[in-house]
């Protein structure tokens, strides 16, 4: 092993902070931390980012040797170094080592176990390698000290690839999405592409169909990938990519052979972009599925298409109609595919496979999707519940078009409905929705499960929005009846969500949070396809808003990080913005007004073409304007927003989703704050929904209106009115356990909760919420221990969070790079922090930054 200084950052390189931190959490308590992963994935890259995040003196960078292919000639070249180390046996080391695959025996676990029972317990090997054989190693990895990170876990997310792409405007959120299926989250394919992007101004789906990408690509799997294995691995890799997943059995069968399991396992271990999934099966990376066409040796086309048909049949003989369907389309064999297809799509979408409806629907030719209603109306929910509402619309006009002079009246009315419910859904015009789903109520035990149980769904949801809560309660459970039966999860979990909006519109949270709970209780058993499928459906963002007002911000941070994991792409643009707006809340209150404004910006970033989310989002800015006595910028949200809008009327139908914030409530809190005028007619309007909310028993959204009144007194100065309507909501908070509303109003509001509590005239119940709103609100405004950092190390850290590497930072400000790396360790000791991510979490979250 010889000691080297890593290699420079390459110029351009993307920091990836979620991956840093995952890595930097394991160093303290592994001894073998270990990236493997084909070419590409960006191991090296992650190496020194890590190694750049230490405190100096702290870890070393060796290269191996081709003598290392010795256990104890490594073993002596690091006890060498490590003797040279000031306190060597003590304080922690960490040993660097990149392309560990340049020394084959390396890889192997015979040899990591030799060098780790003659190394000092107090180092920490921390290794990239394409090859990785862990034999032997299975008490590290039992007891934790083993820590591996696959490609999976270096995959990058929808948002990062987005953003490596960025160079070219984001005109929606779907370019997102179609950016990271083409590159499957691989990180060297996504820098191909955002070279394809920028030099090309066509969509994204065009620049990923396009010749100069898919050269790029060619070019990059046959030189760089699959370059490094063995002929034969070669050879048997290009026999398999057309399949897609495979299984030892199958390739057995297919090719004639008795030892597919071993070849499968090799091509594992050696690099190659084939991943293990367990029980005999691997997964081919999907990139190299995409071109298996163009690649260096190659199977012909016919030959793949025969290929495919023959896994089809041996799918049809183990009775996986699934894997034989999507071989039978893979292969063009149109007509034994449509003899699954139209059933196997409903139960896809009844187990919440949208994606895989969609992508097969389309690759059929139109003549077999639109001469078949069934299966081109699950075409169409597919795209709906993937999110590309527009898209659905399209398709579902087509197959008017394409049905046209059909005498079924029951399918002609089926899609009118559904063309109602697409059309109106982004606007909640319930009105018009009822009266469709009235006129198909007498058909309703004709249209089958599917249908009938979504219309159940959709009357809930319109009984909901105007306040019928008891009818609501019936369709409710009439629609979790019929979606048990049918074995629809995602309309089972739809329906939960429904019953969840209906207690808590009624004033019930905390039982609609334990709903929501059975809800995700009984897809735990499921894959993780379908548990992201299932909770797309609005769920996790009503959950989120339900814990933030009920000031459970810690379970709240817990499932929107769950939310974000689980989505990779948006498949719900309503949930995609309540799971942001709380996300912008919680930074408010751990970073304070600027990070939490930065949140919202970004979000606004994704919807840029969506006047109704820009809409909402700047009131959103307005509130945080409110909370934090950002006087100036009030008045310009309240001028922008404002303007000449005229305030809507009184809504009968209200969406689960706004019961608190939305038709009209938002524009209300502005006016308030407006000036006398505009005050005036919003308190006449508060009066109005008051008296609304209490005959249909809004108990949520009544207490909320109250505390807006209360918020219009104060402004007026009248404190003995504002005070007697402060007391209605705090009454109603009381039952509901209600806590974020009182302190989102501002500060004054909350003055006026603290004068309540000490004046007397509360029952004791209500004393004890309102000590618990004061309580919640100290802890989220208790200052943070305050840190004194230095002109210069400030410049520094403000560098460093930019993602720049020590060397670019000593270029940029003319040090030293040393001097940099000294800088940074005294900040270190004066944060309490053990490395840059850190610095500058701790410095955003102290206001620092």
């Amino acid at each position: 092993m010889l000691v080297v200084d890593p290699p420079p950052a390459r110029p351009g390189l993307m920091a990836r902070p979620s991956l840093q931190a995952k890595l930097s959490s394991h160093l303290a308590s592994c001894r073998v931390l270990v990236l493997h992963a084909p070419a590409g994935f960006g191991k090296s890259c992650a190496l020194l980012q890590l190694f750049q995040s230490l405190p100096a003196g702290v870890a070393q960078w060796l290269l191996p040797e081709p003598a290392d292919r010795l256990p104890r000639h490594a073993i002596r070249s690091m006890l060498a170094l490590l003797g040279e180390r000031p306190g060597a046996g003590r304080q922690p080391v960490l040993v660097f080592i990149d392309a560990l695959e340049r020394v084959p025996a390396a890889c192997e676990g015979r040899w990591l176990r030799a060098v780790l029972d003659a190394l000092p317990a107090n180092v920490t090997l921390v290794m990239a390698t394409r090859s990785f054989a862990p034999h032997a190693l299975e008490h590290l990895r039992i007891s934790g000290e083993l820590v591996e990170f696959g490609a999976s876990t270096l995959s990058m997310s929808t948002d990062e690839v987005a953003t490596m792409c960025r160079r070219t405007p984001v005109r929606h959120h779907g370019e997102a999405g179609c950016w990271e299926r083409a590159s499957a989250g691989w990180p060297a394919i996504a820098s191909l592409l955002q070279v394809s992007a920028a030099n090309d101004n066509a969509a994204p789906e065009a620049v990923v169909r396009s010749a100069a990408f898919c050269h790029r690509v060619r070019r990059y799997l046959d030189d760089e990938v699959l370059a490094t294995g063995s002929h034969d691995e070669r050879a048997f890799l290009a026999s398999i990519v057309p399949l897609g997943e495979v299984s030892a059995p199958l390739c057995d069968c297919l090719f004639e052979r008795s030892d597919s399991a071993q070849r499968l396992a090799r091509l594992v271990h050696h690099g190659m972009p084939v991943e293990a999934l367990g029980d005999e099966l691997y997964r081919v990376h999907p990139v190299l599925v995409a071109h298996a066409a163009t690649l260096a040796g190659a199977l012909s086309a016919q030959a793949q298409a025969a290929l495919r048909r023959r896994a089809a049949e041996w799918f049809i003989r183990q009775g996986l109609i699934e894997q034989a369907v999507g071989h039978w389309i893979g292969a063009g064999a149109w007509d034994d595919a449509m003899r699954h297809l139209p059933a196997l799509a409903q139960s896809l979408l009844f187990r919440a496979r949208f994606q895989q409806v969609v992508d097969w629907c389309q690759v059929l030719p139109p003549a077999y999707l639109y001469s078949n209603p069934g299966l081109s109306v699950s075409y169409v929910w597919g795209q709906f519940f993937c999110g590309d509402l527009q898209r659905a619309l399209q398709v579902l006009r087509e197959v008017k078009t394409n049905m046209r002079g059909m005498c079924d009246p029951l399918v002609e009315q089926t899609i009118n409905l559904q063309e109602l419910i697409l059309t109106d859904y982004p606007q909640y015009d319930y009105a018009a929705l009822l009266q469709g789903v009235e006129a198909l109520m007498p058909m309703l035990e004709n249209v089958g499960d599917m249908n009938r149980g979504r219309i159940s769904n959709m009357l809930a949801m319109i009984q909901i929005s105007q306040g019928e809560l008891a009818k609501a309660g019936t369709a409710v459970m009439q629609a979790k009846r019929i979606h048990r039966e049918a074995g629809n999860l995602q309309g089972l979990f739809t329906s939960y969500f429904l019953e969840a909006a209906t207690l808590a519109t009624g004033g019930e949270l905390k039982h609609a949070l334990d709903v929501l709970e059975n809800a995700d209780e009984m897809i735990q058993s499921r894959s993780v396809r379908t548990l992201t499928g299932s909770m797309h459906v609005f769920c996790v963002g009503y959950r989120l808003q339900l814990l933030y007002e009920l000031g459970q911000y810690d379970l709240a941070r817990d499932w929107l990080d769950r939310y974000q994991r689980l989505h990779k792409g948006s498949p719900s643009v309503l949930s995609t913005l309540l799971a942001g707006i709380i996300d912008a809340r919680l930074t408010l209150i751990d970073r304070g007004s600027e990070p939490a404004l930065l949140v919202l910006e970004r979000l606004a970033d994704r919807f840029t073409q969506d006047a109704a989310v820009q809409r909402r989002l700047g009131f959103e800015m307005a509130r945080i304007a409110i909370v934090s006595q950002n006087q100036v910028r009030l008045r310009a949200l309240v001028g922008d927003l404002l303007g000449h809008a005229e305030l809507p009327a009184v809504q009968v139908f209200v969406h689960p989703s706004e019961e608190l914030e939305g038709a009209g409530i938002e524009m209300l809190r502005l006016m308030l704050h407006a000036g006398e005028s505009s005050r005036a007619v919003a308190m006449q309007r508060l009066a109005v929904l008051v008296t609304e909310a209490t005959q249909i028993g809004r108990s949520w959204r009544r207490m909320k209106l109250y505390l807006l009144t209360a918020v219009g007194h104060l402004c007026a100065g009248e404190q003995w009115l504002a005070s007697k309507a402060l007391h209605q909501a705090l009454r109603l908070a009381t039952v509901n356990g209600t806590i974020s509303s009182f302190l989102d109003e501002g500060p004054a509001l909350v003055g006026l909760l603290a004068s309540l509590r000490t004046g007397g005239g509360l029952t004791g119940a209500e004393q004890r919420h309102a000590d618990l709103i004061l309580q919640i609100r100290d802890q989220a405004t208790k200052p943070a221990a305050s840190v004194s950092l230095g002109v210069r190390e400030l410049e520094i850290l403000r560098l460093v969070a930019d993602g720049l590497t020590n060397e670019q930072v000593a270029s940029r400000l003319s040090l030293a790079t040393q001097t940099v790396k000294w800088y940074l360790s005294g900040m270190y000791g004066k944060l309490g922090v053990g490395n840059r991510i850190g610095a500058v979490d701790k410095c955003r979250r102290l206001g620092v930054l």
